[in-house]
């Protein structure tokens, strides 16, 4: 394994993938000892994390205005919203506690750029916390080469969203650029500064029942086997925790 990347820990449901991530703001408000101030870095129309007993400041950005707007309206969850591009909007340095990302990258064509911004906006001993697809992993090669109008057409007629790609409405065309592979990633934040904490692999519920699902195992095996060991099915989404300039989160812990 490469020293710079970081060994990575099984968490098979999604209360546990979750959860990890909620351990890991929690214990920043207790080291801390003050509300929080969290970045949702593309927040979409939901915040998907219980964060009950947790004091803190939830600003949201987001490039979809739609989105953005239901986000107001329906959840009401956000003090700040900012309608803009993760890759060319300005935010002042070393402004929050957490930046946190689910789900993003991989639907932004510059995710080098973006990832280069958040950051920026860590203040020192800062959390990001990074929830995105593995881009090597055999669903993620699919979800790369299949074009966007059959992601749309899943979405509606196998999962049953009938407003899927509609503005404000998932899916959204993806891109994956290679930095979102867990190797290139692992390599990236260490370049950057960031100790990894921890990195979690996931596989998502199925939603395919049947015979779709007695396919779907049939096609992602020979995938698999067609790549000759350079694609994965042992998880199919990864979750980073990192640590901004570690001296400072460490002193933050005693």
């Amino acid at each position: 394994m490469n020293p710079a990347e970081p060994k990575l820990q099984m968490n098979l449901g999604n209360k546990q993938i979750y959860q990890c991530q909620i351990d890991a703001i929690r214990g920043q408000a207790q080291r801390l000892g003050r509300p929080l101030s969290i970045l949702e870095a593309g927040c979409g129309t939901r915040w998907p994390l219980n964060l009950a007993g947790v004091d803190f400041k939830l600003t949201g950005v987001d490039l979809d205005p739609v989105a953005m707007e239901l986000r107001r309206t329906i959840e009401r969850d956000l003090d700040v919203t900012i309608c803009g591009d993760l890759c060319t909007i300005e935010l002042p340095p070393a402004s929050y506690d957490v930046v946190y990302s689910a789900f993003v990258l991989e639907h932004v064509p510059r995710a080098d750029l973006a990832l280069e911004n958040t950051l920026k906006w860590l203040k020192p001993g800062g959390l990001l916390i990074l929830h995105l697809p593995e881009r090597e992993s055999v669903p993620g090669f699919y979800a790369r080469i299949l074009p966007f109008w059959t992601h749309v057409w899943v979405y509606r007629h196998l999962y049953g969203k009938p407003f899927a790609g509609q503005p404000g409405h998932a899916p959204y065309p993806t891109f994956y650029h290679p930095v979102i592979g867990r190797k290139q990633l692992s390599g990236f934040l260490e370049a950057h500064g960031m100790k990894v904490l921890n990195c979690n692999g996931h596989i998502p519920k199925n939603p395919f029942k049947g015979l779709l699902r007695v396919l779907q195992h049939w096609l992602f095996g020979l995938t698999k086997m067609l790549s000759f060991g350079n694609l994965t099915l042992k998880y199919g989404d990864i979750v980073y925790i990192a640590v901004r300039d570690v001296q400072e989160y460490a002193q933050n812990c005693n």
